[in-house]
């Protein structure tokens, strides 16, 4: 089954979804980037820019994420080439390539001035783990909720009949009259519902998201290592990683990091700046005042 999105709303903040109820335990998502050559061709085949520019889409996709204990990651953004893929030639075009990539839970194509997105629903656990998601250079991050919705097609969110109501037992939405929650919405806005993911017609979708991942047993519930990568067949990556890819505010140590307790809001690590991802103290003060003390007491 084959979902399409609907327009990201340009430039709208991500909607709070503090009330969804999580697992408590986070869930791991590597996702390989694939560029049409229009996107190439747009930036003159500068690959340093282009996955500047990429980066600002998914660290506005990750505004999402993070809320629901998602920790998205990029592996590498990589050239297509080719400008005429649909998702089932892309579908096929990244099956075999399979042996000569690195390891990643989903493949996602990004198409230049493409307003919408593609995916198959319930696709994260199998061959059919693409996505496509477009892009506009003058906006890199306006297609975030793009990427965050059809990530969760890939998860198993489906676009259900808007007329008949999504059954989620444990929404808080279900609790909540109009009244309470205008009254509880700093801006409210009717499009942007209760715990609604952009482009579905339903509230409490993103608790029904939440209760898939929870339910999920394909993806990492810990960073994963490249060396469990290799041990599983794939390619070593360590000499093709850029460090360009890290994302601050993911919640996974990346790249040039000295830690990541993602974004501000649910950072609770308190020796981590979560605008920098740099300790407020380095570790190597904490290991010398740790040592001195235990020095200091062995005369008492």
């Amino acid at each position: 089954m084959v979902a399409e999105a609907q327009p990201a709303v340009w430039g709208d903040p991500a909607p709070d979804y503090s009330k969804t109820v999580l697992s408590g335990e986070p869930v791991y998502l590597y996702t390989l980037i694939f560029v049409d050559s229009k996107i190439t061709r747009h930036y003159s085949g500068n690959m340093t820019l282009i996955k500047q520019e990429i980066m600002k889409m998914i660290i506005e996709a990750n505004t999402y994420f993070s809320q629901l204990n998602m920790r998205i990651s990029v592996v590498d953004v990589l050239q297509t080439m080719r400008d005429d893929l649909s998702l089932y030639t892309f579908q096929t075009y990244h099956y075999n390539e399979l042996r000569n990539l690195p390891y990643h839970d989903f493949a996602a194509l990004i198409s230049y001035r493409y307003a919408g997105g593609l995916a198959y629903v319930d696709g994260m656990c199998s061959y059919r783990n693409n996505l496509i998601c477009g892009f506009y250079p003058h906006n890199p991050s306006a297609m975030g909720a793009i990427f965050f919705h059809e990530t969760a097609h890939l998860l198993g969110v489906a676009h259900d009949d808007k007329d008949q109501p999504l059954n989620v037992t444990n929404c808080a939405c279900n609790d909540l009259t109009l009244a309470q929650e205008i009254y509880e919405s700093e801006k409210y806005s009717p499009s942007a519902g209760c715990l609604k993911i952009p482009g579905f017609d339903h509230d409490c979708s993103a608790q029904h998201l939440a209760n898939l991942i929870q339910r999920n047993r394909c993806l990492s519930k810990q960073p994963r290592s490249e060396k469990e990568n290799i041990e599983d067949g794939y390619l070593d990556w360590t000499a093709f990683y850029d460090p360009a890819l890290a994302m601050c505010g993911n919640g996974v140590v990346e790249g040039n990091e000295e830690c990541d307790c993602g974004v501000e809001k649910f950072c609770n690590e308190i020796n981590c700046i979560p605008e920098t991802c740099k300790r407020k103290i380095p570790f190597y003060i904490i290991v010398s005042v740790i040592f001195a003390f235990f020095e200091g007491h062995k005369f008492i």
